[in-house]
């Protein structure tokens, strides 16, 4: 016959929701989705078996396949500097036909 279960055995629903990094009302709810089991010793104690948890644990890891994991060996594209992209600000005053001080008249006259 079975050995006798010692009380320190079974975990408690802080101790299931601390090792899943999960709520106690979230360990409850599982139970309640009957995902995850549990020994109903009255109607507001709940005990687990540690094996049962690792069971859970088990069933909801993903694994990858081994050809979902490669590294990446191609040679990276190189980075353009801004610079090509964007014009310089004298650039940009030269093209609106501004100069400086012709500038500085227009945004004082903004306010």
């Amino acid at each position: 016959m079975r050995e006798s279960i010692e009380e320190n055995t079974l975990l408690t629903v802080n101790e299931v929701a601390s090792r899943l990094h999960i709520t106690p009302r979230t360990v409850h709810g599982l139970v309640r989705e009957r995902k995850l089991s549990c020994v109903q010793v009255t109607p507001r104690l709940r005990l687990f078996h540690p094996e049962h948890v690792e069971a859970f644990i088990k069933s909801r890891t993903v694994s990858v396949p081994e050809s979902a994991i490669s590294i990446d060996t191609r040679t990276p594209a190189p980075v353009h500097s801004p610079a090509k992209f964007f014009k310089r600000e004298e650039e940009v005053r030269k093209s609106e036909g501004l100069d400086r001080a012709q500038l500085r008249r227009e945004v004082a006259s903004w306010r």
